[in-house]
């Protein structure tokens, strides 16, 4: 952080070659950008969610199945 704002580093997946990218933003600009991540208080993050997350998966995908009329997949054959 200097007179001219504020510099950080970030990643550009898009980028080929070097990922790694600076940027100086104004403080006010930096500080609404950060604040965008911070979730209020009493809240949680939710990173799985819809037809697959964890919780539910089996039974969200037998549904789906029956709905569709699509069967079971049979098990795996291999005794790995």
């Amino acid at each position: 952080m200097d007179e001219r704002g504020v510099t950080f580093r970030w990643k550009d997946y898009r980028a080929k070659g070097n990922m790694h990218k600076t940027m100086t933003l104004g403080v006010d600009e930096f500080m609404r950008r950060f604040l965008l991540h911070v979730l209020p208080s009493g809240f949680h993050r939710i990173r799985h969610y819809g037809l697959f997350a964890n919780a539910g998966r089996k039974a969200n995908l037998a549904k789906a199945r029956a709905l569709l009329h699509v069967p079971t997949p049979a098990a795996s054959l291999c005794d790995c």
